[in-house]
C-alpha cells in the first residue's frame, strides 16, 4: 500500500489542498483531492501539480491512480528510495504519461524497478463547475493505491 502522500506544487506556492490529500487514499472513490482551481487549463505555464505517494521503501508493483476529472493530461513519476525529488527536473522523465477525454479514468503504471516515490501530476486540468466563471479549471484524483 501507500504509507502517505502529500501535495506536489514545485512551481508555486509548494502547497495544493495540502487538507484534503488524504481522500486520495481513504479507499473511496465518493470522495477526492482537488488541485485549486485555475484560470488556465495548462497551469498557467506550471510543470504541473499532484500528489506524491510514499510507498515507505523501495518496491515493485502495479501502481494506480483513479482521475475524476476530464479532459486531462497526467503524468506518473517514480523514484527509487532515498530523498523525494524537490523538481520536476529532478523526477526526470515520467514512467507514463496519459491523456484523456473522460472522466472517471483509471490510469496504471507497472512499477519494475524498485520505487519509493510516486508523483501523479496534472499537466492539464478540466472544466469543474464547483470553481469560479474565471477560475473554472480543476483536476480531481479520487483515489491512488499501490499493489
Amino acid at each position: 500500500g501507500i504509507s502517505a502522500v502529500h501535495s506536489f506544487d514545485p512551481d508555486g506556492d509548494q502547497h495544493e489542498h495540502d487538507d484534503s490529500v488524504d481522500l486520495a487514499i481513504d479507499g473511496q472513490q465518493a470522495t477526492a483531492w482537488s488541485t485549486v482551481c485555475y484560470a488556465d487549463r495548462y497551469l498557467g505555464g506550471k510543470h504541473g501539480v499532484g500528489l506524491v505517494a510514499d510507498l515507505g521503501s523501495a518496491r515493485t508493483g502495479t501502481f494506480t491512480a483513479a482521475i475524476g476529472s476530464a479532459p486531462y493530461q497526467v503524468r506518473i513519476y517514480a523514484a527509487p528510495d532515498g530523498s523525494q525529488p524537490a523538481s520536476f527536473a529532478d523526477w526526470g522523465s515520467p514512467a507514463k504519461a496519459f491523456d484523456g477525454q473522460a472522466a472517471p479514468a483509471t490510469l496504471s503504471v507497472r512499477l519494475s524497478t524498485p520505487t519509493r516515490w510516486v508523483l501523479v501530476s496534472f499537466a492539464e486540468l478540466g472544466k469543474d463547475a464547483a470553481c469560479t466563471g474565471s477560475n473554472p479549471y480543476r483536476g480531481l484524483i479520487t483515489e491512488l493505491s499501490f499493489g
